[in-house]
This record gives C-alpha cells, structure tokens and sequence, in this order.
C-alpha cells in the first residue's frame, strides 16, 4: 500500500519527497473525486483554511513550500492559545506569564544566596563551637558581676572617704584646752587647775579613740582599693578573653549550622533554576506573539511574490480559463477565480459568479473550478488525468447551464485528453436533452444498473 501511495504521489501528482506532509495523493483526489459539493474550494470538509490553500495552490501551479507556511504559524497559534489558556485556568499552578514579577522574584532569590555563599566562604567549620559559645556567655555573666561588685565596691570606698573626713576634725585642736579656756575666759569665769587637767585627759582619750578610728577606716579603704585593683584587672583579661572567643566565633560556625545553610544555597541554586525556566517559558510565550505576528507577514509577502512570479501564467492560464468557461455557461454573468494571500499568509482561492449566491450557482462555480484545476495540473503534471462528477453536483442548477456544463467536459477532456466521468439518472439525463443543447449518445457507457431481480452491483443484492 505505501509503495502504490508512493507511486501516485511521484507518478500523478509529482509530489517530491520535501513536500509537505499534509499534501497528499489521497488528498489531492478529493478534488477529482468529489463527494463533498456544498463549498466548492473544500473538497474534504475537515481541512484547514490554509490546508485548502496549499492544495488548491499547488493545482494552480504555485510554490508548495510557500503555500505550507501559514500550517506552522497556525500550529505555532495554536500552541500559544493553548499554554495561555491552560495556565489561565490554573493547569500549570507553576507557571505563571508576568515576565517582571518573576524578574523581581529571581533577584530576591539570587541576592539571598549570594549573600549566604559569601558568609560561607569566610566561616569555618569550628568543632568546639558550643563549648566556645558557653565560654563567652560565662565570660559575659563574670564580667557583669565583677561590674556589679566593682559598683558596690565604689561606693564603698566614697562611703569610707566621707567618714574618714568626718573624723579629721577630732584629731585637731579645737577641742583643747585653749579653746575651753578661751571660752571661759570669754564668760568671765577661771576653770580650775583640778578641771582643766581632767578635761586635757577627756581629750586625749578622745582623740585616741579618733587616730584609732580613723586608722581602721583607712585600712578598710586601702582593702576596698586592692580589691577594686584586683576586680579591674580580672575585668581586663576576661573582657580580653571575651573578644578573643567571640573573634573565633564570628569567623566560624557550628557543623551542623554549617550544613544547615549549604542545604539552604542547594535549596536557592534550585529555586533560581526554577525561577529562571519559569521566566524563559514566559519570555517564550510573550515572544509566541511576536513571532506568529512575524511568521504570518512574513508568509503574505511570500505569497504576494509568489503570485507576482507566477502572474503571467495564472493570467494568461487557470484565471482566463475560469471567466472563458463561465461565459459560456451564462451569458449575462461574469465569473471569476479569485487568487489572493490573506493576513495570515494562507493561498485564498475563491470561484466567484456575480449574481445570487444560490445553491444552483455554487454548483456551477464548483464545476468551473473543477475543469479549471484540472486542465492547469493536466498542463503541471499534477493530475491523475481523471475527473468524476456526481449528479448531485448539478441538483439545483437549471438544466440548461447543465446542458452547458456538461458540453464544456466533453470538450475539454478531448481537447486535454483526461477522462471525465459523470453519473447520472437517466431520467435527469432526458431533462438535460429536453431543455438544454446537449447530445450524450457519442459519451453514454452502455452500462447500466437497476434493483431488479437479478440485478445488483458486482453481483451483490440489497434487502
């Protein structure tokens, strides 16, 4: 089966092996093998628009390859309508088209780890790393009480200070006899020879119990000093000794910490790449636009050239032929075949009869389309050499534009030496020679079929 496709393709149709896939033999029979006749360009009713262009163009004498363009910018269309409306209505939770919000979000993500591989780099893994910690908080509650006792000690000290003057004035003279004689003298009165002698000895024993006083304040000072000297020096070296913990810790870190956070930048490198996918997806699906809008210019001007190329043949050819033969079908009409690019790049060809578009019409415009694409593949080497038409073809045109239709094919299979085939009712056939001009003995098969006992088709009977 595929060598005898294979053989139709290069042998009827001179398809080449670079063709487009969707140009066919199979295909391209459709049009010379009609069962479809409501619309005259489209022979098989499930074809694209620009897949009815590249056949049609390809009958016509036109590039294939030019003709195919528009097939991958409809399926690059389609592939951007579905990815947007897929993640529209939530199938790709993931994905998400807003190409600055993910930008923003890839930064963040980069900043973090960037910032996190940089501490890295400067840490070290330190083994004793909680011991180091305890060590500089018990450094840190020692310094706070020796600052507490220091405080305490301090005030101590001036407490003493004070207490020290205070006892200063019990050591000078102002207590003497002098004074208390000066005093008496001054009121008039002689003290005594026995008072004055027992009150010099009230103040000796008073200054005594003063040096003895002041003497202890002093020692209970100098203590105070040799402590607070003792305390600020301790304070030096474990404040020392804190800094030096504390260096060791802010250039290291605890092993587990440490593989806390490369899990942590394994879990940003993840993320990013994530984000960044993400991002060229969305970029992707933002660029689909531009480049559908570029693919189907692009195939326009393709297209425009193409028929420029080919427009001393299509003039002279296929598109005088159509008006010629639809002339001769109606006198007081014009027909047309209309070839054209459309925006999206697709070969638009439209057979064209002015007046009433009625069924009766569009079966003639199938017809002139028929003949016309056949007569220009027979001249290409693209046809099979045979066309067949159905009566259902011609149900509503009047009898005598088939009367008309049917001399045309007579006439042109003779004239171009394809085959043309035309099943019809016997009695549709005396209508057809009643009203119109047509003669169908020299073209009737003397074959013939009927549902009469015995009768059937290839020996086969129907119930």
């Amino acid at each position: 089966m595929a060598e005898w496709r294979t053989a139709q393709e290069e042998v009827l149709f001179s398809l080449r092996e670079d063709k487009p896939t969707e140009l066919t033999s199979s295909s391209l029979w459709a049009y010379f093998l009609r069962n479809q006749f409501g619309t005259p360009t489209r022979a098989l009713p499930t074809d694209a628009d620009w897949v009815v262009g590249l056949k049609l163009g390809y009958l016509l004498g036109l590039a294939p390859n030019i003709a195919a363009a528009p097939g991958e910018v409809a399926a690059l269309e389609r592939q951007r309508k579905a990815l947007n409306q897929a993640i529209s209505e939530g199938a790709l939770q993931h994905l998400q088209l807003d190409e600055a919000q993910l930008r923003s979000e890839l930064a963040g993500v980069s900043r973090e780890r960037e910032r996190l591989a940089d501490q890295l780099s400067g840490f070290k893994v330190d083994a004793e790393y909680e011991s180091n910690q305890q060590r500089a908080n018990e450094l840190s509650q020692s310094i706070k009480r020796i600052n507490e006792d220091l405080l305490a000690l301090s005030n101590r000290s001036s407490e003493l200070e004070r207490a020290i003057n205070a006892e200063l004035p019990n050591l000078g003279e102002d207590l003497s006899e002098r004074r208390i004689g000066r005093m008496y003298s001054e009121l008039g009165l002689v003290l005594p020879d026995q008072v004055s002698k027992r009150f010099d000895q009230v103040v000796a024993f008073h200054q005594s119990v003063a040096r003895n006083r002041a003497q202890y304040l002093r020692a209970e000072q100098d203590e105070v000093a040799t402590q607070i000297a003792l305390l600020s020096a301790r304070r030096v070296q474990e404040d020392a000794d804190r800094a030096n913990v504390m260096n060791i810790l802010r250039s290291s870190v605890a092993f587990d910490t440490f593989v806390s956070a490369q899990t942590r930048v394994s879990q940003l490198d993840s993320q990013i790449s994530d984000l960044e996918r993400r991002l060229e997806v969305a970029a992707s699906v933002g660029e689909m636009a531009n480049t559908v809008k570029s693919k189907r210019a692009e195939s326009e001007r393709l297209v425009r050239q193409e028929l420029q190329e080919r427009q001393a043949f299509l003039v002279s050819g296929p598109l005088a032929l159509f008006r010629e033969l639809g002339s001769e079908v109606y006198v007081d009409r014009t027909a047309d075949l209309l070839v054209s690019p459309t925006k999206n790049g697709i070969v638009k060809v439209t057979p064209h009869i002015s007046g009433d578009a009625s069924d009766g019409i569009r079966g003639v415009e199938t017809f002139l389309l028929d003949m016309t694409l056949m007569v220009t593949s027979m001249s290409l080497g693209r046809s099979p050499g045979l066309l067949v038409h159905d009566s259902h073809l011609f149900d509503a045109v009047d009898h005598r534009q088939v009367a008309s239709c049917l001399n045309i094919g007579a006439r042109l299979a003779e004239e171009y030496g394809f085959q043309y085939i035309v099943t019809m009712n016997s009695d549709f056939v005396g209508s057809v020679v009643t009203e119109g001009s047509f003669d169908p003995n020299p073209y009737d098969l003397d074959v013939g079929l009927s549902d009469v006992e015995g009768g059937g088709i290839f020996g086969f009977s129907f119930d």
